[in-house]
């Protein structure tokens, strides 16, 4: 597993490149939003506001913490739902590109662990995260998401299976940097952590890039190729047979090469 710190540090240096490469990840916060919006409608909690006239109702804003924000992307799809947005993320670079463009948040961007949240128990009706849980211990992330949200709330997320990316790991001879878990094992945890799940589905998603060695960039550009606790990479030679290899195995139609992505969409509840 990588180290935290090189997470951090590979995440921020990626913050000005990260949405000129993130297509993927800006697919997968659109289904994250579409799911948000689709399980909340509906349960919309009415209050009363202290000081109003007798009979006078308003609606309380809704809290929703983006977890893993990164620039702002799942953010942004789900400001004009009626939500009161939270961002949190563990890089700073990347809030501060988030900063620049979400202005409308305030001061409601935070640096901080998705494995030790920074916020009071019951603060939020939702949780939601795009693509960035794979990157912490699941059982420490949805413990925490359970404890931030109150009974009854939220907690939507995409993640990658372990599928995501075996071609690299088959040519490299490379273990996966992140804590990729398959659904049924997210499911079982997610019933411990207090949740009912109430939608889940997976998806194999396969892009293509021009070369292996494009892909690597890619993955360098948002930030998704920490370094290991050596902090060595593949050595020239070995990219070089490497490439061949790749293209060789997993060639693309169309040319250039393909890489897989295991995608995992899941919604649940905390148990009341």
């Amino acid at each position: 597993m990588i180290e935290k710190s090189a997470i951090i540090k590979s995440f921020g240096r990626a913050a000005r490149t990260y949405d000129g490469y993130a297509t993927l990840q800006r697919e997968a916060a659109g289904v994250v939003a579409s799911l948000l919006t689709r399980f909340m409608r509906g349960a919309v909690p009415v209050t009363i506001e202290s000081g109003m006239a007798a009979g006078a109702h308003s609606i309380r804003p809704l809290n929703v913490l983006d977890a893993g924000s990164g620039t702002g992307a799942l953010s942004t799809l789900i400001k004009d739902d009626g939500w009161r947005v939270f961002g949190l993320d563990i890089a700073l670079p990347m809030l501060k590109c988030a900063r620049a463009s979400l202005a409308w948040t305030g001061k409601r961007l935070s640096a901080g662990d998705l494995e030790a949240l920074p916020y009071k128990d019951a603060s939020f009706d939702a949780v939601a995260s795009s693509l960035a849980l794979q990157w912490s211990a699941p059982e420490l992330s949805f413990a925490e998401a359970s404890r931030v949200l109150r009974p009854g709330g939220l907690f939507v997320f995409s993640t990658l299976g372990p599928a995501t990316l075996h071609e690299i790991r088959e040519c490299l001879g490379t273990d996966a940097p992140a804590r990729l878990t398959s659904k049924d094992e997210a499911l079982c945890l997610l019933a411990a952590s207090g949740f009912e799940t109430i939608f889940s589905e997976e998806k194999t998603v396969v892009k293509s890039y021009p070369t292996l060695r494009g892909l690597l960039v890619t993955l360098k550009h948002i930030g998704a190729s920490p370094a290991s606790k050596d902090g060595k990479g593949p050595g020239s030679t070995l990219l070089k047979d490497a490439e061949e290899e790749y293209a060789r195995s997993f060639a693309a139609d169309g040319g250039g090469v393909r890489a897989t992505y295991e995608l995992i969409y899941i919604a649940a509840r905390r148990k009341v």
